[in-house]
């Protein structure tokens, strides 16, 4: 009996959050500029003579222009192409890992126990730039198919070598190997792996 998991659903895929983290760094930079200008016009209201006024005005000055070099800086961070595609090549790995061991928990309370050693084996090995999408298990020959993306094609065996450290893939050899560009997907490779146990040798 096959048994086959969509491991790349669309609950899985990365969403567009409404808060960035320079959306939000500028709602905290606009609060912040309207509480200190509002601080220092009530200090220069409040003060009674000339020089107390004359010296608000000064410091509140100062605060004005501090703030817009630290403005300033912010937009140059954040302006810089090569930081937002790593924070954003950053931010899909954690989601896809978050969402690949979640799900592996969900099947294993579905009560996916024949299966479960390979499951917990996948979701304690992670490679960056590999991302599973689906798993095939033929339970009774032990046979499965691992399917997923990646961004470079040396990263999959690297990843199988990973996989043979787990107890339930110890005994099993990858064959059937396949790699493939993926159209209108900017580098990203599919690959799909079969792996059998091997003769004489024990399932774990």
């Amino acid at each position: 009996m096959i048994q086959q998991v969509n491991l790349y659903t669309e609950d899985m895929r990365p969403r567009q959050e409404l808060f960035t983290a320079t959306r939000l760094a500028g709602v905290v930079l606009a609060a912040l500029i309207f509480v200190v200008i509002s601080a220092g016009y009530a200090s220069w209201q409040a003060s009674g003579s000339g020089a107390d006024r004359q010296a608000a005005q000064v410091r509140l000055a100062e605060i004005r222009s501090d703030l817009a070099d630290v403005v300033t800086q912010l937009e140059g961070r954040t302006a810089d192409p090569a930081l937002a595609a790593e924070l954003e090549r950053l931010n899909l790995d954690l989601q896809n890992r978050v969402a690949l061991i979640t799900r592996l928990e969900n099947l294993a309370l579905r009560g996916a126990q024949g299966f479960s050693p390979l499951l917990t084996g996948l979701s304690r090995q992670a490679v960056d730039g590999v991302w599973l999408t689906s798993l095939e298990v033929d339970r009774e020959p032990g046979n499965l198919v691992l399917s997923g993306l990646t961004e470079e094609g040396g990263l999959v065996p690297y990843y199988l070598e990973q996989l043979r450290l787990e107890p339930a893939f110890a005994g099993r050899r990858f064959r059937q190997f396949r790699l493939e560009q993926i159209e209108d997907s900017k580098g990203v490779l599919g690959f799909s792996v079969g792996s059998a146990i091997a003769i004489g040798e024990p399932e774990q």
